[in-house]
C-alpha cells in the first residue's frame, strides 16, 4: 500500500495525532510497519519486546518496496506487561475524526 518514503511523509503529516484521543485511548506513537505477514507479526513481537528503546516513529523492514502500512499506537505502558499491542490504522484514526486526506499524495490510488 505505503512505500517508505509515503509513509514517512503520512507520519510527519499527521504527527499531531500523537497524543490525539481515539475511542478514549490517547497515540502515544506512530510507526511504520510491514503492511503483510509474516513481516507484520515479527514487526508487532519486535515492537513488544523493544518497547522501552522506541521512540513515536519505527520502521521495520518489509520484502516489497510498497509493502507499508502506518499504525497508530496506544497504551504503550501497558504493551510490555499485557503482552498485547494496542494498534490501530492511521487510516481509520483519519476517519474516526472526519480528517480529510488525499490518498494520491501518498501514492495511493484507490
Amino acid at each position: 500500500m505505503l512505500t517508505i518514503k509515503n509513509a514517512q511523509k503520512l507520519i510527519e503529516d499527521y504527527t499531531h495525532l500523537i497524543g490525539m484521543a481515539f475511542k478514549g485511548s490517547p497515540i502515544d506513537a506512530l510507526i511504520i510497519m510491514p503492511r503483510n505477514d509474516p513481516e507484520f507479526s515479527e514487526a508487532e513481537r519486535h515492537y513488544r519486546r523493544n518497547i522501552e528503546k522506541h521512540g513515536s516513529s519505527i520502521i521495520y523492514p518489509a520484502k516489497e518496496e510498497n509493502g507499508y502500512t502506518v499504525m497508530a499506537i496506544f497504551r504503550r505502558k501497558l504493551i510490555k506487561s499485557s503482552g498485547e499491542l494496542y494498534r490501530t490504522p492511521i487510516f481509520e484514526i483519519l476517519s474516526y475524526h472526519q480528517i480529510n486526506i488525499v490518498y494520491s499524495d501518498y501514492g495511493i490510488n484507490l
